[in-house]
């Protein structure tokens, strides 16, 4: 009787082979599963960049899921006689194509002040998670970031269909932190915006590095020389136009460390229209033009900033040859102390602001009433403003008084026009509007 022989050489390639066969087909299961997730992304709201940002998340997508082109989504939408980016759109449209997932978008602003979302919807409609994300968006070096915005969204989408989210979620919580779906979004996102090194990520808190201004507004006058003849020089002006450009800066206005507290402003202005005019109604011409600039520091405490800074200033009052008063140029150094308080972050602050002005000199009025003269001085004002943060529009409002007051010792050249003192102030109103920069060293 013959049996057949089997060497153990052809049990093992038989064992293998059995593996082998078993790995590929578990491995073509999760191949197939994997390759099965299919997800739309639907128009994204905004402007004229809306379209090529999506085009990006879409080409990002497909990378990692099966993306159905948008033409079938409207081709199943018009079917189902829906609109593809409502809720019960999204259901029907997914029910038909197999989608586990849509993702839509919004961009708001241009350039700098650019701002996309992201939401994924699950194939019911419901919102699974969003982001967002501000700066410039349609650039060759802003690709990368839409990109690591994409892969975080899909990641807790991900998350969040499998019950990852849930899960870590739960171990958050044992250890009595609380965090949604939209935390781990945040979380994620944050991560990879960091991978590629984003300098864009804006906390409600952040500062733009530099904010132009266009200001109008008015201010009056009233200065008064006492002579030691007991006789006064006085003059007068009720509120008159001023034009005015100013700056802030906050070059590191978004770092987390000291860095962050760096401040510097400036501004200039001169006035429009103005006209001078005695008691014998003759008229004199007159302008104003001052400017100063300060840099300093300022610290955060919560919802509110405090700080200091140094500056310096000039302000020149010049009227027509007449016979009340000398034109006069004050120079000072100006310490000031200032704080603010967000009211609601980003779009309205309220603030208030308080210097001395420690004078360096006083012009012409000197060499006509003395021989020399000592400047002093102060300032105080209240301040409201803010921004809106997609638009990159600034505005301002701010009211201020100035009072300089300058002791005089000496006889003067005119004998009888000898002074003691004298003292200067005037109300400034200034509205603004302006434009944040977000770019730079940030």
């Amino acid at each position: 009787m013959l049996a057949p022989m089997v060497s153990p050489g052809d049990g093992v390639q038989t064992r293998v082979g059995a593996g082998l066969l078993a790995f590929m087909v578990v491995f073509g299961v999760a191949a197939g599963a994997a390759a099965q997730t299919q997800a739309a992304v639907l128009q994204f709201r905004g402007g004229r960049d809306a379209d090529s940002v999506r085009t990006v998340v879409a080409q990002r997508l497909n990378t990692i899921v099966t993306v159905i082109p948008y033409g079938d989504v409207e081709d199943a939408a018009r079917r189902k006689g829906v609109e593809p980016n409502t809720a019960e759109g999204i259901e029907r449209v997914s029910r038909e194509l197999l989608l586990d997932f849509v993702f839509e978008g919004e961009v708001r602003g241009r350039g700098d002040a650019a701002t996309l979302t992201l939401i994924s919807r699950d194939s019911k409609g419901e919102e699974l998670a969003r982001t967002e994300m501000s700066g410039p968006l349609t650039g060759k070096k802003d690709k990368p970031r839409v990109e690591a915005l994409t892969d975080a969204l899909y990641e807790t989408t991900r998350k969040v269909l499998s019950g990852e989210a849930q899960a870590e979620a739960d171990q958050i919580s044992a250890r009595q932190k609380k965090v949604t779906a939209g935390d781990l979004g945040d979380l994620t996102v944050k991560g990879r915006l960091e991978e590629v090194g984003d300098p864009h990520v804006r906390g409600p808190y952040d500062h733009p590095m530099l904010t132009f201004y266009f200001g109008f507004g008015g201010r009056n006058r009233d200065a008064t020389v006492n002579l030691k003849s007991d006789l006064r020089r006085v003059y007068s002006a009720a509120l008159f136009p001023e034009l005015a450009l100013s700056f802030t800066a906050r070059p590191y206005g978004r770092k987390n460390n000291a860095l962050r507290g760096i401040y510097a402003a400036g501004e200039m202005a001169l006035s429009v229209g103005l006209g001078s005019q005695d008691d014998l109604k003759r008229e004199f011409d007159s302008s104003t033009f001052r400017f100063n600039l300060d840099v300093g520091y300022l610290a955060r405490f919560s919802i509110v900033e405090v700080g200091g800074t140094l500056g310096f200033g000039y302000d020149n009052f010049s009227i027509g040859e007449n016979l009340v008063i000398p034109n006069s140029t004050y120079t000072y150094l100006r310490p000031a102390v200032l704080a603010r308080v967000d009211i609601i972050p980003s779009w309205l602050y309220a603030g208030a602001e308080a210097a001395l002005r420690i004078g360096l000199g006083s012009g012409e009025v000197v060499d006509v009433f003395a021989e020399r003269g000592t400047n002093f001085g102060f300032d105080a004002g209240i301040l409201g403003g803010g921004a809106v943060p997609d638009l990159g529009l600034a505005y301002a409002l701010r009211l201020q008084y100035i009072q300089h007051s300058i002791s005089f010792s000496g006889t003067a050249p005119n004998a009888s026009e000898t002074a003691d003192d004298m003292s200067d102030g005037s109300f400034r109103i200034m509205a603004f509007v302006g434009y944040q920069i977000w770019s730079g060293f940030q």
